[in-house]
């Protein structure tokens, strides 16, 4: 085993260095998490940023191969009379989850260079924060023993669904409920009595930016257009996708999923193939046809074609609604978890005081005191901000 060297990267032109290596990185670690790769970062630094805030990405390289990857975003914050330096990963509704990157076999060793350089290019920081990891995180998994040199305080923030691929999709659709089965059977009878059907799975390099807006029709024509969230209804988000797009299919990841019945595109999805996993991030569907379910009937393509393809072994969708629970997926209970360095001001405002809310949980004068006390100031300083 080699040694392992970290460097700091803070400009987009040095980081379009490190992306070859870093795409490598992702493809092989075994997180297989698009989120924190090269395409979804670069497009977050450029995109999503708030303003006010700066960003660096540590990296950690063994001889020419990066084993780790970093990102973080220092992001300034008021409490009352008091200034403070967080550090955040990339995070908002349309990134959801990135902590560090690792390349596997040596993962708390590599997380805690990682953290080491970050401490070190930001001494003065007051805490990092990463929000929604999953519990098979390494760095959530590192901060369950005492080996790491931060203090941690984690929470619950709910739970993302998976589908583990079937070996037969035939045994796996007998064993959907008989109600379900049965509406799916009515949709699909439905929707063949209005013309020739047809279902569309692009992929490597026919899978390209070209095709974002024709998902954006799709993704508009529904509740999310009429609520203002489709991604065409903000001009930012259309910049943040079509670029993110355009990084994910150089990158050989994107997929695009089209249900079509006549020519109409019924329903569509936006997905990103990464290892063996199969993120399936944004779903769309045209609300005009919702009685024939076009978006079930997709997904029913869609893990029938998953089930034959040896090469994929989960569909992933980050998120929970209730209609996942008709496929029979699986939850992956996901935490927030916010590290503080060995320093007296965050030992005490900021690790010192969540540890006293946790403990104060149940007891409502206890409650209303700290309540009390955050209004007058440095306490409210080790609150994340929600």
């Amino acid at each position: 085993m080699g040694l392992i060297d970290t460097t700091v990267v803070s400009s987009a032109t040095e980081l379009d260095r490190h992306a070859a290596a870093w795409n490598r990185l992702a493809a092989r670690s075994p997180q297989y998490a698009p989120m924190l790769s090269y395409p979804w970062i670069a497009t977050y630094i450029e995109h999503r940023l708030r303003a006010g805030e700066a960003w660096c990405c540590v990296l950690a390289y063994e001889g020419d191969e990066l084993v780790g990857a970093l990102p973080l975003v220092d992001s300034p914050r008021r409490a009352g009379p008091l200034a403070y330096q967080a550090l955040r990963a990339p995070h908002d509704n349309h990134t959801i989850s990135v902590g560090p990157l690792v390349a596997g076999g040596r993962n708390h060793e590599i997380i805690e260079r990682l953290l080491a350089a970050a401490r070190k290019h930001y001494p003065r920081h007051f805490r990092i924060e990463l929000k929604r990891l999953p519990a098979s995180s390494p760095i959530w998994t590192l901060t369950q023993t005492r080996a790491h040199r931060m203090l941690a305080i984690r929470r619950f923030r709910g739970v993302g669904a998976y589908l583990p691929v079937p070996e037969d999709f035939a045994a796996f659709r007998a064993g959907l409920s008989r109600n379900f089965r049965n509406n799916l059977n009515k949709a699909g009878n439905k929707l063949r009595k209005r013309g020739q059907v047809s279902v569309e799975f692009l992929t490597g390099a026919d899978a390209t930016a070209s095709d974002l807006p024709r998902f954006m029709r799709v993704e508009a024509a529904n509740w999310k257009g009429e609520r203002g969230t489709a991604i065409q209804s903000s001009p930012e988000l259309v910049r943040f996708y079509s670029a993110l797009a355009q990084r994910l299919s150089q990158a050989g990841w994107l997929e695009w999923h089209f249900l079509e019945a006549d020519g109409v595109t019924l329903a569509a999805n936006f997905a990103v193939r990464l290892g063996r996993v199969l993120l399936l991030w944004k779903l769309g569907y045209d609300q005009a046809y919702r009685r024939l379910s076009p978006g079930s009937l997709l997904m029913e393509r869609l893990i029938e074609r998953c089930a034959a393809d040896p090469g994929v072994d989960e569909i992933n969708l980050m998120t929970d609604q209730p209609w996942y629970d008709n496929w029979q997926m699986q939850k992956r209970t996901c935490y927030d978890l916010d590290l503080y360095p060995w320093q007296p001001g965050p030992l005490l405002l900021g690790y010192g005081a969540a540890r006293v809310r946790e403990l104060a949980r149940g007891f409502p004068l206890a409650e209303r005191a700290i309540t009390k006390l955050k209004t007058l100031g440095p306490i409210q300083a080790a609150r994340a901000p929600e």
